[in-house]
């Protein structure tokens, strides 16, 4: 991750080895996209397909459990078990 300055009027400069990598010139488009306080950069045309995580929906029943009170014993054992530095 490359740190950049944000300059009057909320302009920033692209750093010259990302540009060069990205193949970013003078007048190319880029698309920005703000979500959940992340901002992200891409050239139209790239961007990541959405994932649809519903297909996974269901597919870990019973991992932790096969009732809520077991789901709650195992999950209270396992993070017990996690070793900790010290608190302050």
């Amino acid at each position: 991750m490359t740190p950049v300055v944000v300059r009057q009027r909320n302009q920033i400069t692209i750093p010259k080895a990302i540009a060069e990598q990205a193949g970013i010139t003078e007048g190319t488009v880029i698309d920005l996209m703000y979500a959940n306080g992340v901002i992200t950069v891409s050239l139209p045309g790239h961007r990541a397909e959405p994932v649809d995580v519903s297909r996974w929906a269901g597919r870990f029943n019973g991992v932790w459990g096969r009732d809520q009170e077991e789901i709650d014993r195992n999950i209270r054992e396992t993070r017990d078990s996690w070793e900790r530095g010290p608190t302050q």
